[in-house]
C-alpha cells in the first residue's frame, strides 16, 4: 500500500485498507480453464469490486486492461504457479476470462492518463494517453483500450478467448 500510494490516500480520506492477505480455495464449476483457484479471501467479503487497472501493453497478453488486472486476485505464489502451468497465452487468457467472470466487477476504471507501451508489464515506456475509460463490462472496456491503441480486438488473446466462449454458448 505504501509503494502504490494507497496508504497515503487512505489516511487522507480516513479509509480502512484490508490487511487480510489470507488465501482461500474456490471451486468454480463454470470455469473453462480454472475450475479451482486460490484467491485473496477479502475479495469474497466485500460488497462489490471496483477494478482499477493501468492501461498497458503486455508482451504475453498484448494488453493489460480490465480483464488482465484480475490476475491480481490470485494469491501470492499461485501467480507464478499458474504462469508455469499455463504458458500458452490463449489458455492463460481463458484463465483470466474465468476470473473476471467469477468476480463480475461492478465498475472498471482504466487509468490511461499515463499509460505504458512496449514490452510490458515491466519493460515498457510511459506514454501520455490522457484517457480514463469507465464501464461496467470489463470486456467492453478492453475493447475501448484496443480501439485507442489501434489494435484489432480479436488479436488480443483475452478477447478472442472470450468471443469464442460466447459464440460457443449461443
Amino acid at each position: 500500500y505504501k509503494k502504490t500510494g494507497m496508504e497515503e490516500i487512505s489516511k487522507m480520506y480516513s479509509l480502512e485498507l484490508s490487511m487480510d492477505f489470507t488465501a482461500k480455495e474456490i471451486d468454480y464449476r463454470e470455469g473453462k480453464v480454472l475450475r479451482h483457484f486460490t484467491i485473496y479471501k477479502s475479495l469474497l467479503e466485500c460488497d462489490g469490486i471496483i477494478n482499477i487497472p493501468k492501461m498497458k501493453t503486455h508482451m504475453f497478453t498484448r494488453i493489460t486492461g480490465a480483464v488482465k488486472n484480475f490476475y491480481g486476485a490470485i494469491s501470492g505464489v499461485m501467480k507464478v504457479a499458474y504462469h508455469s502451468k499455463y504458458p500458452d497465452s490463449e489458455i492463460f487468457s481463458g484463465l483470466l476470462v474465468d476470473l473476471v467472470t467469477y468476480f463480475n466487477p461492478r465498475l472498471n476504471i482504466v487509468d490511461g492518463i499515463l499509460a505504458m507501451e512496449g514490452n510490458g508489464p515491466s519493460w515498457g515506456k510511459p506514454k501520455k494517453a490522457n484517457v480514463l475509460i469507465v464501464g461496467d463490462n470489463p470486456f467492453a472496456v478492453d475493447w475501448v483500450i484496443c480501439e485507442i491503441l489501434g489494435m484489432d480486438y480479436r488479436s488480443v488473446p483475452v478477447s478472442y478467448t472470450h468471443l469464442r466462449a460466447h459464440e460457443t454458448s449461443l
